[in-house]
């Protein structure tokens, strides 16, 4: 999928490989990995997946870059 809408600290976030985003209230440290399960939509230029809440089985994996 090209891109997402996924649900984190209680906002949606529209996302994209390689988007650095910053988002409050995520624990962890830098460097690792986080996966997202709350994701609401995903699609590409051919297919849009909308979830019901959420798009079943689909998750979002990022990485921490840093804490502030």
């Amino acid at each position: 999928m090209n891109f997402a809408v996924i649900k984190a600290s209680g906002k949606q976030y529209k996302v994209t490989p390689g988007l650095v985003l910053e988002i409050d209230k995520i624990e962890g440290e830098s460097g690792k990995s986080i996966s997202f399960e709350d994701v609401l939509l995903a699609g590409d230029e051919k297919t849009t997946l909308v979830g019901t809440p959420n798009v079943k089985g689909a998750s979002v994996t990022a990485k921490i870059v840093e804490q502030t």
